[in-house]
């Protein structure tokens, strides 16, 4: 059934529908009409053998009775004595006796020469001349004749009926589902050439209206990820086409024959820390994609003045951070992911240079669980209503000018999937982020 189109679908359930509908009614009609022509029949059965029998007690024989000839055929008399014996007969059709021995009641019966069936009434012919039971019959021809045709004219008008329902039907969800199909050309269209198309929405406000709606919605959303996926394909190509160049620079210094075995060493360190930097952006770029909170990944102990001096060897602005941290603060270490979190850093100082103005500043201070890194510039800020909005992928504040809108984003993912927060806050001059994480510090 589901193989069935639509419209030829709900033509024949409407024709099944209206085909037990009006057969319903058409066997209670053709009831009510057989019954009623039955009555008519006995009706006047009774009254042609009535008038039959008043003629039989006036003297009258039987040859010699004429009456008016009734509508379902010849009326056939026969007059039976008391003891059941024929005394006269009007045809040649045996009646059977037993039907004179119980006056004032109908009785059905064939000819046993041509098979042919009667209906018959019999009455008593009282009186003081001829008497007798006298019974007329009737051919029940009729009957079979006037229902057989009746149920044929009730079979046809039922076919008729269901045909004229189902066609009608059948246009008619063609018209309703016009709407459908111009959707369904519609999408076609838009298959064979995308180019930011959107489904034709009808006019009328109904469900296709609100289907067509939501796939225009849908749509919308597919344009977004491909967009997204753009940038941040665009992104990716920026942010690691900086250590990757470093990386290269590194190897071709390190292939020149004058470097001494020191230098070599050197190199196969820096080797080392610019892996971790293009691991650390290849988890920022994932952590774009897949925001939810994720376990840290190869957290070794370290001091903070170490992820500082990474820091100002990775970032392109790193002689010109001014660095504030207290030498207790300095020489603490913690359990951290040194890579991630210079990468986060780096994200922080790097958008202070490019939307904000220098100097710029970066202090570290002890809090309750951990550190808070705090990078404040002396730009023009950031609005309390664009806080929320720069804080989402690829989306930038009113007075940026450069970068794809990630960097910020990846700090806050970085943030919430350890358990820490981003705050951006007035730094009158200028903007205040902070960056505060729980640690786990390590006693020497």
């Amino acid at each position: 059934m589901n193989r069935i189109p639509i419209r030829l679908r709900f033509a024949l359930l409407a024709a099944s529908a209206v085909a037990a509908g009006a057969l319903l009614i058409g066997v209670v009609a053709v009831l009510r009409s057989e019954a009623a022509t039955r009555q008519d029949f006995d009706h006047e059965l009774i009254e042609e053998t009535a008038e039959a029998a008043i003629a039989v007690q006036s003297g009258l024989t039987l040859d010699t009775f004429r009456h008016p000839q009734p509508a379902h055929g010849v009326l056939l008399l026969t007059l039976f004595d008391q003891e059941g014996r024929v005394i006269e007969g009007a045809s040649a059709v045996a009646v059977p006796p037993m039907i004179a021995s119980d006056p004032g009641t109908f009785y059905e019966f064939e000819d046993s020469i041509t098979g042919e069936g009667y209906r018959a009434y019999s009455r008593p012919v009282p009186g003081e001349g001829r008497t007798g039971i006298l019974v007329g019959s009737l051919s029940a021809a009729s009957l079979i004749d006037e229902s057989h045709s009746l149920r044929l004219e009730v079979g046809a008008t039922i076919v008729l009926v269901t045909v004229l329902a189902g066609l009608g039907v059948f246009f008619l969800t063609g018209r309703v589902l016009l709407p459908v199909e111009r959707l369904r050309r519609s999408a076609e269209e838009l298959a064979a050439d995308p180019g930011g198309r959107r489904l034709d929405v009808p006019p009328a406000r109904d469900e296709v209206r609100r289907l067509a709606q939501s796939f225009n919605a849908g749509l919308e959303r597919i344009d977004e990820m491909m967009a997204t996926q753009r940038r941040f394909l665009a992104e990716a190509s920026h942010e690691l086409r900086t250590p990757i160049t470093r990386l290269r620079a590194e190897i071709d210094l390190a292939q020149r024959p004058q470097r001494t075995h020191e230098e070599l060493v050197a190199a196969v360190a820096g080797f080392d820390e610019h892996a971790d930097h293009l691991t650390s952006l290849a988890d920022n770029f994932l952590a774009t994609l897949t925001p939810e909170k994720t376990p840290a990944k190869s957290a070794v102990p370290i001091s903070v003045n170490q992820i500082l001096a990474n820091l100002r060897n990775l970032d392109a602005h790193g002689e010109l951070i001014q660095i504030d941290v207290p030498r207790d603060i300095g020489k603490a270490s913690v359990i951290a992911e040194p890579a991630a979190l210079v990468g986060v850093l780096s994200n922080m100082v790097g958008n202070a240079f490019r939307h904000g103005a220098p100097p710029v500043e970066l202090s570290v201070r002890r809090i309750e669980n951990g550190l808070a890194f705090t990078v404040c510039d002396c730009g023009p800020g950031i609005s309390a209503e664009a806080r929320e909005q720069v804080l989402q992928p690829y989306t930038q504040g009113p007075a940026a000018t450069s970068g794809t809108g990630l960097g910020l984003f990846i700090v806050h993912s970085f943030a919430a999937s350890r358990g820490g927060e981003l705050l951006i806050e007035d730094a009158d001059p200028g903007c205040r982020m902070v960056l505060r994480l729980p640690f786990e510090f390590v006693t020497v």
